[in-house]
C-alpha cells in the first residue's frame, strides 16, 4: 500500500472506531497521535486543515481531499507519520481488511473503472445507438 493511501486508511479506521465509546484509550491515543502530527504537516494551510476536518465528519466524500492534503504536504514522506499510522491500523485493523480493501494495480487499458462502497454508476462506451 501506497503511504497516501496507508495514512488516509488509518484514519479512517480511526475515525469510524475513535465514535465507539467502548473502545480503549490506546486506540483512541494512536488516533489523536497520527491526527496531531498529521496537522503539523498542516500548519500554514488552512485547505489542508480543512481536508482533515471534512475528513472527520465525512470520511468517504473527503478522502479524495484528504490524501492530496497529505501528499501535498509531503506527511507521507515522514518516518513518525507513517509509524503513527501503521500503530493504528495494527491496532482497529489487526487482520489487514482496511488496509486491503481498496487495493488495486491495474495493467493495461482501462475503459473504466469504479471503486468504492455503495456507487451507483453508468458506463456508456462507444457510440450511442443510431450514430454512424
Amino acid at each position: 500500500m501506497d503511504p497516501v493511501t496507508l495514512i488516509v486508511a488509518a484514519l479512517g479506521a480511526g475515525v469510524t472506531v475513535v465514535a465507539n465509546a467502548a473502545i480503549g484509550e490506546a486506540v483512541k491515543d494512536a488516533y489523536a497521535g497520527l491526527k496531531s502530527r498529521l496537522v503539523e504537516h498542516f500548519r500554514h494551510k488552512p485547505e489542508h486543515e480543512a481536508a482533515l476536518t471534512g475528513f472527520e465528519s465525512d470520511p468517504e466524500a473527503a478522502a479524495p481531499s484528504l490524501a492530496a492534503a497529505v501528499s501535498q504536504s509531503g506527511a507521507q514522506q515522514d518516518p513518525a507519520v507513517l509509524e503513527a499510522a501503521r500503530s493504528l491500523l495494527a491496532q482497529v485493523d489487526p487482520d489487514g481488511s482496511v488496509a486491503r480493501k481498496y487495493s488495486l494495480l491495474i495493467k493495461g487499458n482501462v475503459n473504466g473503472l469504479v471503486q468504492g462502497d455503495h456507487n451507483t454508476v453508468t458506463m456508456n462506451f462507444g457510440r450511442p445507438e443510431g450514430d454512424s
